[in-house]
């Protein structure tokens, strides 16, 4: 993919996962094709980055006004910096503050709304459009810096949020399928989430395994399945992205027909090297079937060259 160096992160981002949604969508047409959380954590953690590290130029601009006005009291020529030092003092304000809203709303994005723990769907779409909506206030302050960000979350607000419509209806099967409330499995679900990331929150379930009694432990396997089973970012599909992207580079247009084809020839191409000794000269065809079979281009019916004796 050519990159113009005048395109923002975001927009590239962007790019790459509708290109890797639409490749998973062609190969793999039942499968659902997911958002992913990762890219818009990146992103608006760099615009966080970003706008702290101009709070603190701009304390840093500050700084150096206020000595060069203590200089110029002492020849009797402050009023020659004063109006560049209120200057100074409001951009610093700014950006301050600006830099302290984006942290904030960062947070919230991680910890509350993409985050696997939290509120039912229809809860974090709201603080999501908020969060939007925040960052449309602000937009007028870096333009070129937030707008970027913002239009990303609310064009892909439905895909992001994808996930946390799953967990609501696996928690309300889980729910009718073991008898407990389903509020009291999601309380339960948050808990066991949040043990993945904090050992803190150990031993926080107790009060619930007092209050189900002989439910909890259907309770805990099913949370714990859902947990298991969500899938918030596209880790699979850029890992394979990453692989076929050698083979796409000559191609304009990427077709069923070819993607057959590189089905075919990656399923019967035997591996030259491999830290497994036993897969070295098998092809994943053999290792799976566990029958030797002829080399690909056989398969397709060519015939192979042979150097005479």
């Amino acid at each position: 993919m050519t990159v113009n160096p005048r395109h923002s992160s975001a927009a590239i981002c962007r790019s790459q996962q509708r290109q890797e949604l639409a490749i998973q969508a062609l190969a793999w047409p039942d499968i659902p094709c997911r958002g992913d959380v990762f890219h818009a954590l990146l992103e608006m953690g760099r615009l966080s980055i970003y706008l702290e590290n101009r709070a603190f130029g701009a304390i840093s601009a500050l700084e150096k006004t206020e000595a060069k006005m203590t200089k110029a009291k002492r020849k009797g020529k402050g009023n020659k910096f004063s109006k560049r030092l209120a200057l100074a003092e409001q951009a610093e304000h700014t950006a301050i503050n600006l830099a302290d809203d984006i942290n904030t709303l960062a947070e919230w994005l991680r910890n509350d709304i993409l985050s696997l723990s939290g509120a039912d769907a229809p809860t974090r779409r709201q603080l999501l459009d908020f969060v939007i909506e925040s960052l449309r206030q602000r937009e007028h302050l870096r333009p070129h810096r937030i707008q970027p960000v913002r239009v990303m979350l609310e064009k892909h607000r439905d895909l992001l949020l994808a996930f946390a419509e799953e967990i609501d209806s696996k928690l309300a099967d889980g729910a009718r399928e073991s008898g407990v409330p389903q509020a009291d499995l999601r309380q339960l679900f948050n808990i066991r989430a949040n043990e993945r990331t904090s050992k803190t929150n150990t031993g926080r379930d107790q009060p619930l395994k007092k209050q189900l009694g002989e439910k909890f432990e259907d309770a805990n396997r099913a949370t714990l399945k859902i947990i298991a089973d969500v899938v918030r970012a596209s880790s699979v599909i850029e890992n394979i992205n990453s692989r076929l992207r050698s083979y796409f580079f000559l191609r304009h247009q990427i077709g069923p027909a070819y993607l057959d084809l590189l089905r075919f020839f990656l399923n019967h191409r035997r591996f030259l090297r491999s830290e497994h000794p036993e897969r070295v000269d098998k092809s994943p065809s053999e290792l799976l079937s566990g029958e030797t079979h002829q080399h690909w281009l056989e398969l397709l019916g060519f015939k192979m060259f042979k150097r005479a004796a």
